[in-house]
């Protein structure tokens, strides 16, 4: 029972989450954060399909205009669709009797010259007389209004066009103010009084009002709005779509106002009637206080009326949608407002269960109270529904029922639930009805059910899966279905040992490098020997990679680098001894890969103390090899640039040579400790151990992490294993960032080992100092805040890396050297003024 709980335990979760952080630096898949496997869009209103729950894993930002970066659960800061033009065109296409064509009504109210409607709006008796183009004579709006001597049509379109120019004004706020003036708008809401007097047509009377209480709204003459309103608007209302554009206006007239009750009431019917207004709506849409609540109540005039106002809090962001929902539920069980908040509330809390991190992170001891009550709440209010007389889509609630169970982890009532919807005959509907949609929900939710199961996996359950997911349309058209497989498969690889398949249950095979993790290399070095033997599953994933080869040599390479990463010489040579050199010239070349990896590497000057040009020239061997005639280094000037592969047996050689010649021993460590410290992040030779063809990515730990991060945090978050008993979870094995290890401490070793073997205190000043480098880099990798060395130096836990200043200072303050660097070091210049130990 207890194996059972493995994955599914994530289903009563807490809502805590970690972000995913995007970086410059490769490209890579994309991630999936969360997992969506309840189509929303079993509602069978695709007219609420604008207020589904909008995720990224969903792909429904785009159809929507919803910006990426924005809560997909509020719509408060969205931008305004524009007005659909259907509605209008119908209603224009009724007054003339239905004998126009919607194109050519649409050309009238949008295309139109403004100086064509003036002319028309004159005499439209003398039309073929004028000399309006053909395509003015021609059109059928045109026509039919000369035919039955509609004059009054042109002149409330000529007085609508003057009004347009006023309604649509954008500017910035850091432009002037704009053009037209207060006294211009009033002056048109004064033509327009008149106008309105004059029209006996109800139809063009309630456009009539529509402009004025728009242009009474726009130039902030809110008490003339509500009186137009209520003197011209109200009286020819017929609930046509240009009433609930003037509803619109008049709920932003009394949010101005502070008539928030009413201001509510209105855009909740803009929201019902008005399909293209809906987001205006609801981003409008306020209800701040208990007594304003009562009040726009009181204002509906049935039981629908009092859903929309449900619906509406319902769908914000601050609103408790279960609530809603039991009281949409009493007024109206049937309301397609209920399957809405429904569908989004389901999807919303998949956020939390399906959360791709939980899988993988610890799991919280206890499930977040709240949650779980709303859950089961809901589930009642599910239950009810399934079983109550004369509702429709009962399946849907069914299905929802199921969902729920799975969240609170009860997997056989889940099972129950599925059981008794007829998933077949709903699949053999249309797909085009959304009723096909529940018979493919019932198929995905019982395979994921499955899926939460698992405990174990071996080539036959893998199969068993796979072959299944592949052969039911259902499973293979749901999107995030795939790779939610793929890491329920990954944790359970990972929990076996099979780390490479793990890896490449998201991973390119290529990206290994970015990991650099001997069991991991190893573990893939196993998968390609084998790879005639490898599942359905892993040959697509080879396929899908576009692995043609088997990438046997770059593994090795990688094997050999995590070696010399690791300053294991012996095993890093005999592992580039299986390659050809012209293998790491191709790899290691001068051009364009490790263009520094050059004698560079041994100088003591920090690479970051000169230029690049400086390099391109040629950097000096340091004096003391010169002078002490070490022969092994000198021959480096005849070549000019290493490769892993020679410069690792250099390395040990110098190890050697430091056991063979004692007398020369401290000059050896002291310039595999150079070497060492211009391997770091701060030096030009760094990519000698790490895998990226520009250096550009040799930077230490800390430039991963944030403000707040120490180095050690980051290489946690960002290491592919964690060294611990319990190796059940990868952690955070889709990250595709670079684990760039560098162990300051193999340099400071090397100059410890060459101040202990010399008599010569001006090479132990030498070592002493270029230990400091090392000890500063220690500071730059656990303390570091994006705050500069410089400015940092009065900070107590820099004292903590000063151990190498402190000898200098006490034992060779008598060296020359020493006199070099007090002059040359303000660092070290700064130890010495305020030392006070």
């Amino acid at each position: 029972m207890l194996k059972q709980l493995f994955l599914y335990t994530i289903l009563v979760l807490s809502y805590w989450f970690t972000p995913k952080a995007k970086a410059c630096g490769p490209d890579y898949d994309p991630e999936y954060s969360y997992y969506y496997f309840f189509d929303q869009k079993v509602i069978p209103n695709d007219k609420l399909y604008g207020f589904l729950y909008q995720s990224l894993s969903t792909r429904m930002l785009a159809n929507y205009g919803i910006s990426e970066d924005r809560d997909p659960y509020e719509y408060r800061h969205q931008d305004s669709p524009p007005p659909s033009v259907e509605p209008y065109t119908a209603e224009w296409n009724t007054y003339l009797g239905n004998k126009s064509t919607p194109e050519d009504i649409k050309a009238v109210l949008y295309d139109f010259k403004k100086e064509w409607i003036l002319t028309l709006s004159k005499d439209i008796k003398k039309l073929n007389q004028s000399t309006l183009p053909e395509e003015v004579k021609k059109n059928s709006f045109v026509q039919v209004s000369r035919n039955k001597n509609l004059q009054s049509i042109w002149i409330y379109l000529a007085y609508a066009r003057k009004c347009q120019l006023y309604a649509e004004i954008q500017y910035s706020s850091w432009d002037d103010e704009p053009t037209p003036t207060i006294k211009v708008m009033e002056a048109l809401i004064q033509e327009g009084e008149k106008l309105i007097k004059k029209e006996k047509s109800e139809f063009l009377r309630r456009r009539y009002a529509y402009q004025l209480v728009r242009m009474a709204h726009y130039s902030k003459h809110y008490e003339w709005a509500l009186q137009y309103y209520n003197n011209y608007a109200k009286p020819v209302q017929k609930g046509s779509y240009i009433d609930y554009r003037t509803i619109e206006q008049i709920g932003g007239v009394e949010a101005a106002l502070g008539m928030e009750a009413e201001s509510a009431y209105h855009f909740s019917l803009v929201f019902d009637k008005a399909p293209d207004r809906r987001k205006v709506a609801l981003r409008s849409f306020r209800l701040s206080s208990d007594e304003n609540w009562k009040k726009a109540s009181d204002l509906c005039q049935n039981n629908d009326e009092k859903i929309l106002l449900h619906t509406l809090r319902g769908l914000q962001k601050y609103g408790n949608a279960v609530e809603e929902m039991q009281n949409i539920y009493r007024l109206n069980p049937n309301s397609p407002y209920l399957n809405l908040l429904l569908v989004r509330h389901i999807n919303r809390w998949e956020r939390i269960a399906f959360d791709s991190d939980a899988i993988t992170a610890k799991f919280p001891n206890k499930p977040i109270k709240e949650n779980v009550q709303d859950m089961q709440t809901l589930l009642e209010l599910c239950l009810k529904l399934r079983e109550t007389d004369n509702i429709k889509y009962k399946d849907i609630w069914t299905l929802a029922a199921a969902h729920l169970q799975l969240f609170l982890g009860k997997q056989q009532k889940s099972a129950e639930l599925l059981r008794d919807i007829p998933y077949n005959e709903y699949i053999k509907k249309d797909k085009k009805d959304p009723l096909h949609k529940i018979g493919e929900q019932a198929i995905v939710l019982n395979f994921v059910r499955q899926l939460c199961r698992l405990d174990e996996i071996n080539d036959e359950i893998e199969n068993k899966f796979y072959e299944q997911f592949k052969s039911t349309p259902a499973l293979a058209n749901c999107q995030d279905l795939r790779p939610f497989l793929l890491d329920v498969f990954s944790v359970l690889y990972y929990r076996n040992g099979d780390y490479a398949k793990s890896y490449l249950c998201h991973n390119k095979l290529d990206r290994i490098h970015d990991i650099l993790d001997i069991k991991l290399i190893q573990s893939a070095q196993k998968l390609i020997r084998n790879r005639q033997e490898l599942s359905p599953l892993f040959k697509d994933i080879f396929a899908q990679h576009g692995l043609k080869r088997a990438y046997a040599k770059e593994l090795i390479y990688w094997e050999g680098t995590y070696y010399l990463q690791h300053n294991q010489l012996e095993k890093a040579d005999k592992t580039f001894s299986q390659l050809s050199d012209d293998f790491f010239e191709e790899m290691d070349g001068k051009e364009p890969k490790t263009t520094y990896l050059n004698k560079s590497i041994f100088t003591s000057t920090p690479a970051h103390q000169y230029f690049e040009s400086d390099f391109d020239s040629g950097v000096p061997i340091d004096k003391l090899y010169q002078n002490s005639k070490l022969n092994i280094l000198l021959e480096f000037e005849k070549d000019g640039h290493y490769t892993k592969k020679s410069l690792t047996k250099l390395l040990l050689e110098l190890e050697k040579q430091a056991q063979k010649k004692p007398k020369y021993a401290a000059l050896y460590y002291y310039a595999l400790g150079c070497a060492w410290n211009n391997m770091s992040p701060y030096g030009w030779n760094r990519p000698a151990i790490y895998l990226r063809n520009s250096d550009n990515y040799g930077y230490s730990n800390y430039w991963m992490g944030n403000s707040t991060e120490t180095a050690d945090q980051v290489n946690v978050r960002h290491s592919y294993f964690r060294e611990d008993k319990d190796k059940s979870k990868p952690l955070n094995y889709k990250h595709y960032y670079s684990h760039l290890y560098y162990d300051p401490n193999i340099a400071i070793d090397y100059f410890e080992k060459a101040i202990n073997t010399s008599n010569d205190q001006e090479l132990k000043a030498k070592a002493c100092f270029m230990a400091a480098k090392a000890e500063t880099f220690k500071y730059y990798s656990k303390e570091y805040t994006y705050s500069s060395y410089y400015y940092n130096r009065r900070n107590k836990s820099i004292q903590n890396y000063q151990t190498y200043y402190e000898i200098m200072y006490k034992e060779y303050k008598d060296t020359e050297y020493y006199k070099e660097v007090i002059r040359a070091c303000e660092h070290f210049e700064f130890f010495v003024s305020t030392y006070d130990r």
